[in-house]
């Protein structure tokens, strides 16, 4: 597809390192074509190579970038979320539709048609919902391995996520009768960051555990590197995607800005 191509080209302009032009295009656009086949096992065997499946940390970028310069340019909410529900179909289809893109797509659509009309989203409604229209078009995907792998991790998340980030965010919380105004600026700025890395190491270890059974049910493998592996490649795959999405976004607009971001 000429669109695809486009991207692929845009993404790779500038960069003459051939590893790392694949590892772009792989992280942004799912296509890992042009990947070594050591290089995946690497990434399959320390549970890090969903980075380069189209889901819900790609969509998911995509949509709070889109939704930070929309409301930057102060577009109204409704014409902001219906311009952003149009640039991720878009992208599902450039990506391939693949269970996890389509389940993450449809979820970001039911949230942002949600915002138009002032609701407050339900999560786990968000993604049952997502799974009926999806088998609603295609029934056999409920024995396809990447849509049970897919549902599956986000409905772990979902459940276990909230239990395990009050587990391990215990240690860096303070005196609850100590008052806010008496922590030092470094005690203030620990608790922060020990709460965010509390977050990440629960979605991960939620994620684990939701993909342990059919990891091991269809691919015979543990990888007990997944979750701290994760709490690096989750927040550096964030920036090398945002990085981007914005080299697509600047390239109509112009060349040397693109490759500024690549």
């Amino acid at each position: 597809m000429q669109a695809r191509d486009w991207m692929r080209r845009t993404l790779t302009r500038g960069l003459d390192d051939p590893l790392a032009a694949n590892l772009l295009v792989g992280m942004t656009l799912g296509d890992t074509t042009s990947m070594p086949e050591a290089l995946r096992e690497n990434f399959r065997g320390t549970g890090t190579f969903h980075l380069f499946a189209v889901s819900g940390l790609h969509v998911g970028i995509l949509a709070v970038l889109l939704w930070t310069v929309f409301s930057l340019l102060r577009i109204p909410r409704p014409w902001a979320a219906g311009l952003i529900i149009l640039i991720l179909c878009f992208y599902a289809l450039m990506t391939g539709l693949k269970p996890s893109n389509s389940r993450a797509t449809l979820m970001a659509i039911i949230v942002l048609v949600g915002l138009m009309g002032r609701r407050q989203p339900v999560l786990f409604n968000n993604l049952l919902a997502a799974a009926f229209l999806i088998l609603l078009a295609q029934t056999n995907q409920l024995f396809n391995p990447g849509f049970q792998l897919s549902f599956s991790v986000v409905a772990a998340i979902l459940i276990f996520e909230p239990r395990l980030r009050r587990v391990f965010a215990s240690p860096f919380q303070n005196d609850p009768f100590l008052p806010q105004q008496f922590l030092t600026p470094l005690r203030r700025h620990g608790q922060n960051a020990g709460q965010k890395i509390a977050a990440l190491a629960a979605v991960s270890a939620a994620a684990w555990i939701g993909s342990l059974p059919l990891t091991l049910a269809y691919f015979h493998l543990v990888s007990f590197t997944a979750i701290p592996a994760n709490l690096f490649a989750v927040p550096l795959a964030f920036a090398i995607m945002a990085v981007g999405l914005l080299s697509l976004g600047a390239a109509s607009l112009s060349v040397t800005l693109s490759l500024i971001f690549n």
